[in-house]
């Protein structure tokens, strides 16, 4: 027992004084740019879940209810893709307000008829059936069809499949955002480019589209 409770206080440590340089790689799709064709096999179901049945991802990990609330609560929106009948898959999607990029230690104002979507997870017996693409390929006809025109979306270097799953949905990789992370904190290093558009907090975002 003494010895569980020291191995953790050391794997703590060593967490804690991590110091690595973060790149997330940022992407988005336009509603003018050529759509994905990715097919979804008849026994998978995308759809959006509904507020009252948003517990239901606490099945994949990662239970963080309080925060689920707040973000239904700004207006953020989950889909989520069920394999015979199980719930296999979620993304978040966030419209309105400050979103935050946590690795990128940056945060950005979502600009009217644009989109983010975030913290996206699938069950690890799920994996292989790319039911990310699929998930992105939905989501994306759906808000579209709404009348919104872009959408960003991100993850971070290391996360390849991760990668490989928003390039299949047809989204295009347009910045590299760097920082430095030292534990739980982070800083972000170097200037943007392309993510040099889209407003910083505190900042009133455009109504128009460019």
């Amino acid at each position: 027992m003494i010895r569980t409770f020291v191995d953790k206080l050391v794997s703590r440590v060593k967490r804690e004084a991590t110091v690595a340089i973060e790149r997330t790689h940022v992407y988005v799709h336009s509603f003018r740019d050529r759509a994905a064709h990715v097919e979804v096999p008849h026994d998978v179901k995308i759809h959006r879940i509904e507020p009252e049945r948003i517990l239901e991802i606490g099945s994949l990990g990662f239970v963080e209810v309080e925060d689920w609330f707040d973000r239904l609560q700004r207006g953020d929106e989950c889909y989520g893709a069920w394999v015979g009948g199980e719930l296999a898959h979620y993304s978040w999607i966030q419209t309105r307000g400050e979103h935050p990029i946590g690795t990128a230690g940056r945060a950005t104002i979502v600009q009217p008829g644009t989109f983010w979507i975030y913290n996206c997870r699938t069950s690890e017996r799920s994996r292989g059936m790319h039911l990310y693409p699929r998930t992105l390929s939905v989501i994306l006809r759906d808000y579209f069809a709404r009348g919104l025109f872009e959408a960003w979306i991100y993850t971070t270097h290391q996360n390849v499949a991760s990668q490989r799953g928003i390039l299949r949905a047809g989204f295009k990789e347009i910045e590299q955002l760097r920082a430095l992370r030292l534990g739980r904190w982070t800083r972000p290093l170097g200037e943007s480019g392309a993510f040099s558009r889209i407003p910083a907090p505190g900042t009133v975002a455009p109504t128009t589209e460019n």
